[in-house]
Order: structure tokens, then C-alpha cells, then sequence
């Protein structure tokens, strides 16, 4: 799955007004802050582990729901959603049928920082893209769940060229014995590694994280419920 990051600057008329701040102006919704763009490719019949890295210019508190953003309405009839249920370490989802999406998958929140995965019902590559404002948080936070559970996490920032792993706090403070798992859209498949009490392997380490990518933890066998907390990754807004 390729991805490429296209991000505009704070619109003109914002600009020109001289306002920091959102503004109505009929039925659009200027952004406070610069736009953003992450496109995915998808192979036909294939998956990809997915997020939306942005803040909705619509929503009060800033989330999406699954069906208003540009991987929904972008995947053909006969498509698949996937979400990750932590507390019962299981998946939960559904297919786009004609009609679109059903009201369980459309009208599903997604948190900050959460990863899940779509397929690609069509007999074609498709392109799907995440987008809306980047966010200017100093700082956000994904919760995980402890005990050797698995959570779906994501970099909730977009992050351009990407992030290694291994240079996360996420990678640094789970326990020995957790895992990490990536998607490998080329092979199709999931790769990873565990900690050892030397750290992760190199291969681990070294997996960079792309923009917009979901991967899998399993936190360690005694390990509590943990939050990874993630710095901003650019200077601007």
C-alpha cells in the first residue's frame, strides 16, 4: 500500500481576514489550521491497515465518525470495515453494500490514535484518502490495554516520511514479552516481534511507522493498562 501526504497552507480568505481562529461561512467550515491530506492505495481484493491522522472540521470535538471520512466514501460496494474490539479482543465490522455502509460501521467514532483495517471489495486498485486539520496538540494520548491483550494503535499525527518504531514512547516503555505487529500490504500479511529483555530485534526497532499506518501491540503477560503519549511532530501551526 503506497501513501502520499498532500497538505495545504491556512486558507486565503482566513488569511486575509487575519483570523487564527475556525469560521462558519454558510454551510463550509474554515479550518483554524492548516489542511491536511493522506491517500491510500489498496489493491483489488487486498487490505490495508488504516487511520485518520486529522481532526474533522464538522465535528464539535474534532473526531470522525467512520462514514464521514474520505476511506468510506472512497471504497467500493462489497468492501469490508474492520475495528478492533479491545475489550473482548476481537473484530467487529461490516460490508458497504449499494446503499452504502450500515449505521453501526457509519456511525462508528473513531478515537484518537486508533488503527483498524479495510478491504477492498473491488475488481480494481482503489485510492482512498484521510484528510482534514492538522492537528496542533502539543501532545496526544492512546490508551492500551495491559494483561497480554492486543490494542489497534496508530501515530495520531500526520508524520510525513514516517516514525521508526523503535524510536517511540510506546516502544520504550511496554514490557518485555510485548509484541508488535504491522501490516504488510506487498506480502499481505502480519510481521512483527516480541521484546526480549535486551529490547526489540532490529527488524522491530527499525519498522517505520508510515503516516496514516495502523499496527498492533500486545502489551506484556504482567504489564497494567498504559497510555502512549505522543509528541507533536512538526512546529507549525
Amino acid at each position: 500500500m503506497e501513501r502520499a501526504t498532500r497538505r495545504t497552507g491556512w486558507l486565503a480568505a482566513a488569511l486575509a481576514a487575519g483570523l487564527w481562529t475556525g469560521i462558519a461561512c454558510g454551510q463550509e467550515v474554515l479550518p483554524r489550521n492548516p489542511t491536511g491530506e493522506t491517500v491510500f492505495s489498496i489493491p483489488a481484493g487486498g487490505v490495508a491497515a488504516v487511520s485518520v491522522p486529522y481532526w474533522n472540521l464538522a465535528s464539535e470535538d474534532g473526531t470522525y465518525r467512520f462514514g464521514e471520512t474520505g476511506i468510506a466514501q472512497g471504497l467500493p460496494a462489497g468492501s469490508c470495515v474492520y475495528f478492533w474490539d479491545g475489550s473482548k479482543q476481537k473484530w467487529g465490522g461490516g460490508m458497504k453494500s449499494a446503499f452504502g455502509w450500515d449505521p453501526a460501521e457509519s456511525n462508528r467514532v473513531l478515537a484518537v490514535g486508533e488503527g483498524f483495517c479495510v478491504r477492498n471489495g473491488g475488481e480494481e486498485a482503489v485510492e482512498v484518502a484521510a484528510a482534514g486539520e492538522i492537528p496542533s496538540d502539543e501532545r496526544l494520548v492512546r490508551a492500551y490495554k495491559g494483561g497480554w491483550t492486543w490494542t489497534a494503535m496508530a501515530v495520531p499525527y500526520p508524520c510525513g516520511e514516517g516514525i521508526r518504531f523503535g524510536d517511540t514512547e510506546l516502544a520504550m516503555q511496554l514490557y518485555k514479552g510485548a509484541t508488535a505487529c504491522f501490516w504488510e500490504s506487498g506480502l499481505q500479511e502480519w510481521t512483527g516481534g516480541s521484546k526480549s529483555a535486551k529490547g526489540w530485534s532490529g527488524a522491530t526497532a527499525g519498522r517505520v511507522l508510515a503516516e496514516g499506518e495502523a499496527f498492533f501491540v500486545r502489551s506484556g503477560t504482567d504489564e497494567p493498562d498504559g497510555e502512549w503519549t505522543v509528541e507533536k511532530p512538526y512546529d507549525y501551526p
